[in-house]
């Protein structure tokens, strides 16, 4: 009898044991769109400006605790000048750090100038969001691609609004053509009720 009693608390034990271990609690808060916002002044031709319209956003859908990337690129590699080749887009963080990478550089060599936001939500309540944010801009320069701004920050919002991170000029000097003078680029955080990931 003492031998059964004993195999008894030893299996409870184990069902314990394995019931915390599956009882993990899901990340607090609610869900959140997070990625880089663009407003750009376009101009008919290097000197003149244009109106000044917002660009695009690139979202990703992420829980407390999860990570995300978004990019911004402007002109191509080959065409650094041509500002009217341009886009946005954003996504949950790849699996492990190599594909990451592996993204960031794949979309670094296509860009004339680049940026780059790898950001984590830390938390989010209907009073705040929080950020933890690395961002980076590149520009196709003589001597190759240089890193040109950047930093680690912290950041809070409230849902629907944005962060400005940086202002850049667009590249007058070659042939053209000239669809921006100039584009503002802001990190922004939006609950769920606002839209869908996207890339346009």
């Amino acid at each position: 009898m003492r031998r059964s009693h004993r195999r008894m608390l030893v299996l409870g034990s184990v069902l314990l044991t394995t019931a915390a271990w599956a009882a993990d609690p899901a990340p607090a808060g609610p869900r959140v769109y997070v990625g880089f916002d663009t407003e750009t002044t376009r101009g008919p031709d290097k000197d003149m400006d244009g109106p000044t319209a917002h660009g695009g956003t690139g979202a990703a859908p992420l829980l407390p605790g999860e990570s995300g990337v978004s990019w911004v690129f402007a002109g191509s590699s080959d065409r650094p000048d041509d500002w009217c080749r341009a886009g946005i887009g954003a996504m949950p963080a790849p699996p492990t750090a190599e594909a990451k990478a592996e993204l960031k550089e794949r979309q670094l060599k296509a860009a004339g100038t680049f940026w780059w936001a790898d950001f984590k939500l830390v938390s989010a309540s209907p009073e705040k969001i929080v950020l933890a944010l690395d961002w980076e801009r590149w520009t196709v320069q003589a001597g190759g691609r240089k890193k040109v701004a950047g930093d680690h920050r912290t950041v809070e919002l409230k849902s629907g609004e944005a962060h400005t991170l940086d202002f850049a000029n667009a590249p007058v000097s070659g042939p053209g053509p000239f669809c921006a003078r100039n584009v503002i680029v802001r990190l922004t955080a939006q609950t769920a009720e606002g839209p869908e990931a996207s890339t346009r």
